[in-house]
C-alpha cells in the first residue's frame, strides 16, 4: 500500500514537472509601467543626493546602536571576580541586611 502512494506521488510530481516545462516565464503577464523619476525634486535634490542623504542617515542609526549597545555591554558586564557591577551589588547586599534586619526585629 505504501509502495503504491509513492509511485502515485512519484507520478503526479513528474507530470507535474513536465507540464511545467511548457510554461516560460515569457508566457507571464508583465504589467509595468515605466516611470521616469525626475532629475531634481521638490527641494532641489538630484537622485544622488537623496541616497546620500539616506547613506549617511543609515549610518549614523548604526553608529547609535554600537554605542547604545557597547553601553549596555560596560553597565552589565561582569568584571573578573565574576560579579556583575560592584557598586550595584554593594546597594543590593546593604538593602538585603536592612531587610534582614527588620524582619528579625519584626518576628521577636
Amino acid at each position: 500500500m505504501v509502495r503504491r502512494r509513492a509511485h502515485v506521488l512519484a507520478l503526479v510530481f513528474l507530470a507535474s514537472l513536465w507540464l511545467g516545462t511548457f510554461a516560460l516565464p515569457a508566457d507571464a503577464q508583465i504589467t509595468t509601467i515605466e516611470t521616469v523619476p525626475p532629475d531634481v525634486d521638490d527641494e532641489g535634490r538630484t537622485a544622488g543626493e537623496r541616497i546620500d542623504q539616506v547613506v549617511v542617515m543609515l549610518r549614523v542609526l548604526g553608529a547609535v546602536v554600537v554605542v547604545s549597545t557597547a553601553a549596555y555591554w560596560w553597565r552589565t558586564r561582569p568584571n573578573a571576580n565574576g560579579v556583575r557591577n560592584q557598586n550595584r551589588d554593594e546597594h543590593l547586599v546593604e538593602a538585603e541586611d536592612e531587610i534582614r534586619i527588620e524582619n528579625e526585629e519584626v518576628a521577636r
